[in-house]
């Protein structure tokens, strides 16, 4: 994943983790004020019954309405907090954290038939960005043979069937190959570009996303000659 794109996954995850404690913070402000007025009031009554004098009770009364005020502030500030908190995520000021953030969460997603493989990483990750989402898919290299090997040594063959695997894994994402914005491309030798370049453009007519395509040395899988990532946006 490029190194931009990391940061901004970071950067929603940390936002998210901010928003949660900032929630968790007002709930407990909203119970303390509650329990607080609760517990005034209720004194406020005994002493109200019990006192005898007239002079007492105009003395007391006032006193409850001093305390009401002060502890009301809790709830008078939540509703300040949502709109600085508002302001200080979307820098409009005009939503409530509710909706600040419209569900910012990250998802991992699973085409049906996929299967465990050495290392932790998911195949894809869609991102909730509020009116859109950005999904992620990791470099598809052609499968495995019973040998754990490239299940074919034809180039064209091998880039079809990465393509496919893409088209599967955006599938489970509810996106397809016609939303990737960006696409990387890494072969093992560039002479078979032209022979890779015929397929892409068949998946890609339609997207036509940013691309990048380089030679490397190897992969990861014995006998694969290309590996392919991208990246696509989906509108909710």
């Amino acid at each position: 994943m490029p190194m931009d794109l990391e940061q901004r996954v970071r950067e929603i995850e940390q936002r998210n983790r901010r928003v949660e404690a900032d929630k968790a913070w007002e709930k407990s402000l909203v119970r303390t004020g509650t329990i607080t007025v609760a517990t005034y009031v209720i004194a406020t009554c005994v002493l109200i019954v019990i006192g005898n004098s007239d002079a007492f009770r105009n003395a007391l009364i006032p006193s409850l309405g001093y305390f009401l005020s002060i502890q009301s502030l809790p709830f008078l500030r939540v509703k300040w907090i949502k709109s600085y908190m508002a302001a200080r995520l979307d820098g409009k000021g005009t939503s409530t954290i509710n909706s600040a953030i419209p569900g910012d969460t990250i998802e991992n997603i699973y085409p049906d038939d996929w299967q465990e493989t050495r290392g932790v990483y998911s195949p894809a990750k869609k991102i909730d960005l509020g009116s859109v989402y950005l999904i992620f898919v990791s470099g598809q290299q052609v499968g495995k043979n019973a040998d754990n090997e490239a299940a074919t040594d034809d180039i064209a063959e091998q880039t079809e069937l990465v393509f496919q695997a893409l088209e599967k894994t955006l599938a489970a994402a509810d996106a397809s190959l016609d939303d990737v914005v960006k696409a990387q491309i890494f072969l093992t030798d560039m002479a078979d570009f032209r022979k890779v370049s015929i397929i892409r453009d068949k998946w890609f007519a339609k997207s036509k996303p940013v691309s990048t395509l380089v030679e490397v040395k190897a992969m990861t899988r014995k006998g694969a000659k290309v590996e392919i990532e991208v990246t696509a946006v989906i509108k909710k």
